[in-house]
């Protein structure tokens, strides 16, 4: 299941209308709108937001727009698709000076010991800076 926005819908009322969910056997998801264009967010739990601009939603027949969402990489906490000195400042903001959590808490257990600490810190700098192994997969 993931949950699907119409941005310009999504911002048009206050509160915000709420998003639908896709199917969670298919994953088929539904939205009757005007014909217009649209931009399309699609997100869940794990996995990158993805965002499509310019969806043309034409008067009589369907707009199909098939999706496949990539999970996130471990390590990733800047959640910018690489590993890279980004993550390493997020997570010592996180670690000492009180900045924000990882969007999904997996993501800064990169030695995979069921915590966020400095050792998760230490296996990202090896792995950026000296070719240490890579985080696991999720």
């Amino acid at each position: 299941e993931a949950v699907v926005r119409i941005l310009e819908i999504a911002q048009r009322f206050n509160p915000p209308m709420n998003e639908r969910t896709s199917d969670s056997l298919y994953g088929r998801y539904r939205w009757l709108l005007v014909p217009g264009i649209y931009t399309l967010e699609v997100s869940q739990n794990g996995y990158y937001t993805e965002t499509f601009s310019n969806v043309k939603v034409n008067p009589y027949r369907p707009t199909i727009r098939d999706i496949t969402l990539e999970r996130v990489i471990v390590g990733d906490l800047y959640l910018d698709r690489e590993i890279d000195v980004k993550d390493v400042i997020f997570l010592i903001n996180y670690l000492f000076k009180s900045g924000p959590a990882p969007n999904y808490l997996r993501l800064g257990d990169v030695n995979s010991n069921e915590a966020i600490d400095i050792s998760d810190l230490v296996y990202l700098i090896n792995y950026i800076f000296k070719s240490g192994p890579p985080p696991p997969t999720t």
